[in-house]
């Protein structure tokens, strides 16, 4: 096609899209892009369509988060599921980096709750590079209040990602850009949300000495910090179950006051599982007959595999001590050998 006619095309996809007309802007600029994938023309007006769709679909959700009905539901999840798809067909079709275009579209990435499950593919082809200099600065508010770059909520929202998809490359990828964004991002608005992700990631990533070493020195700084204890008891789960389980239960006490109820039965169902690899049968038997108890007072479902594990065990008949006098001793071990494992790994270094 000559040059004009792929500016005749980008013309008629932003006419389209100013008279509000979003998804014919959109369809028309697929099939542009296909005749012209080389077009610079049409590929910022497939860009700025896909933006105009994704905007809609986002402030589409935020209008009907107080709609509690079943078809709201539908059309946030609809919402969240084109936020997806539109992400991917940006990334795919290679449109402009470097671009008010991208920029917008991250931002409207960020502004859901639940990240969108596309952003580690999407910012792989991105690349740190494929941001302005501008997206690097924190923003000011009309009233003088700072807000995060775009840079860092990006990366935030790809470490949420990655830590809930448990993904090794992602959780790689949003190592490299959380380096990046600590050197560039001016300033960091809110660092400490980017220190929590920092455990969980190089745990996932596999660099498991890493993200003990990580944990270790964040104990050094404050031995209740909960989220240290949990990082250093995971990593320990194939190495040595029964350190992980005193780590776990140190765990659970320090963050005890800030979990809920069925938080806190779901980290014992799962402690009792490495109190069994232990060899702590009184500690895996204790831990599972309480999260049972819990179940029941809160009407919960019960949990099949506790109540095997239980069963396995001989049941209540088999504890050694009453059920609150062994929860107790499995709280001060846990407390005595968790500080012993902190003293001598800090000596050890």
């Amino acid at each position: 096609m000559s040059p004009a006619g792929r500016a005749s095309w980008s013309r008629r996809i932003d006419a389209l899209r100013k008279e509000g007309k979003l998804q014919e802007a959109l369809e028309l600029a697929r099939h542009a892009y296909g005749d012209s994938p080389q077009s610079s023309s049409v590929k910022r007006s497939y860009g700025w369509a896909i933006y105009s769709r994704i905007k809609e679909h986002v402030d589409g959700y935020f209008n009907t988060l107080s709609d509690k009905s079943p078809e709201a539901q539908s059309r946030r999840e609809s919402a969240h599921n084109q936020l997806n798809f539109l992400l991917r067909e940006y990334a795919e079709a290679e449109l402009p980096r470097r671009d008010l275009c991208l920029s917008l579209i991250l931002s409207q990435a960020t502004r859901l709750r639940a990240p969108p499950r596309s952003l580690p593919k999407v910012l792989k082809w991105v690349r740190v590079e494929g941001l302005r200099d501008e997206d690097c600065s924190a923003n000011e508010g009309s009233s003088g209040r700072l807000y995060p770059s775009l840079l860092e909520k990006v990366t935030d929202r790809l470490a949420t990602v990655a830590i809930q998809s448990e993904a090794p490359k992602a959780s790689e990828l949003a190592l490299e850009w959380l380096e990046v964004t600590r050197a560039r991002a001016a300033p960091l608005i809110e660092p400490e949300r980017l220190t929590a992700h920092r455990g969980p990631l190089l745990r996932l990533s596999g660099r498991l000495d890493e993200a003990v070493l990580y944990a270790r020195n964040q104990l050094s700084h404050n031995k209740h910090d909960a989220s240290a204890w949990r990082e250093w008891s995971l990593c320990e789960r194939e190495r040595e179950p029964s350190l992980s389980l005193w780590l776990g239960v140190r765990a659970a006490l320090e963050a005890r006051a800030n979990l809920s109820r069925q938080e806190l039965t779901v980290w014992a169902e799962y402690l009792a599982v490495v109190a069994r690899e232990a060899g702590e049968e009184q500690s895996a038997l204790s831990l599972g007959l309480w999260s049972m108890a819990q179940r029941e007072d809160m009407g919960a479902p019960r949990h099949d595999d506790t109540l095997y594990l239980t069963r396995s065990l001989g049941g209540s008949e088999a504890l050694e001590l009453p059920l609150d006098a062994s929860l107790n001793s499995l709280n001060q071990r846990a407390k005595r050998l968790s500080d012993l494992a902190l003293t001598t790994k800090q000596s050890d270094t």
